[in-house]
């Protein structure tokens, strides 16, 4: 119940007892902790083998940069942005 300062993260640090910390960052397993209850009570997956991860926005965020973004990037770009190296497999999968 307070304004947002200009230093806030969009996912503060929850600590023990369940309050923000609004001064730290959530870290990566805490993400994908609230990426699991998100998954599970929305029912996405519901009947499905398969979990949501970090990696999944890396790669979605990837693909709709390159691919349908209304200002597409150019794949050096896309590269660069998602820490692939410059010799990576770009081809898909099947």
């Amino acid at each position: 119940n307070r304004p947002l300062d200009a230093d806030d993260f969009l996912f503060p640090a929850i600590a023990s007892t369940g309050l923000l910390k609004f001064g730290e960052p959530m870290n990566r397993s805490g993400i994908e902790a609230l990426l699991d209850i998100v998954v599970e009570r929305s029912g996405v997956l519901a009947e499905r083998n398969g979990k949501f991860t970090t990696h999944c926005f890396r790669r979605g965020g990837a693909q709709y940069r390159f691919m349908w973004a209304k200002r597409k990037w150019s794949l050096k770009a896309v590269k660069w942005w998602g820490g692939w190296s410059s010799n990576e497999n770009v081809r898909g999968y099947k």
